[in-house]
Order: structure tokens, then sequence, then C-alpha cells
């Protein structure tokens, strides 16, 4: 399964920057991509014409869990300041959408059936 474009967050097409400016929220190509045993992960740059484009080398690994009722991912991020570390989302499937939620932003994800053909990758993590 995957899920791609990340249409809104918070449920608003704008947010405000650092600088408390509004910024337009650009659908992007971003998308998700859940394997058995735990795995996700997160594609940027997502093509639904382009197979390479989900070859989970280049996405951001992570791992989901399904926990007394809840789901939840865990990603892995990198910072300049911070270096690497992990990042837990709170994970809401209503239909077909999924809502991820970290401590600042919801984000939102509208499913999309993928051809036969971009289901040939496996993640190595």
């Amino acid at each position: 399964m995957c899920i791609r474009d990340r249409v809104s967050v918070n449920g608003e097409d704008s947010i405000r920057s650092n600088a408390g400016k509004l910024v337009a929220v650009i659908p992007l190509k971003i998308g998700l991509k859940f394997y058995k045993n735990g795995r996700v992960a997160q594609f940027r740059g997502f093509d639904i014409k382009e197979i390479s484009s989900s070859n989970p080398e280049k996405a951001r690994q992570g791992l989901y869990e399904l926990k007394n009722g809840l789901l939840s991912a865990e990603f892995v991020y990198h910072s300049p300041q911070a270096g690497i570390f992990l990042g837990k989302d709170k994970v809401e499937v209503r239909g077909d959408t999924i809502l991820l939620t970290d401590k600042t932003y919801e984000y939102k994800y509208v499913k999309e059936k993928l051809p036969a053909e971009f289901l040939i990758f496996q993640p190595l993590w």
C-alpha cells in the first residue's frame, strides 16, 4: 500500500513560519509505503510514473507498531544540530486517509493503489 501527497498540515493550507509569516502548504510528492515485519518508508520525490522513486534505499527509514489498538510509526531523522535521532508519530487511519501526528503537526496522506511493478522493492533495514 502506498499513501502519497501530503495535502495539509493541521487541516490548513498554510502555516506560520518561525518568522511569524504565513507560508502556503503545497502538496508535496511524499509517499508512505508500509511493508511486512513492521517496516515503513517515507519517500520524498515520489512519482507514480517512475518505478525507482519507490526504492526504499532512497527513503527515510521507519518502523511501525500496533500496540493496544494504537498504531504508531518511528522514523530516523538527520539534523545538523542534533545528529541522528528517532521521531515517533501517532498514526490514524480514516477510510482512504492516513493522518500522521508528531508533537507539532498533523500530516494528511491519501491512499493510492500502486501498479504491480512498484512492488518489486523490499526494505533492507
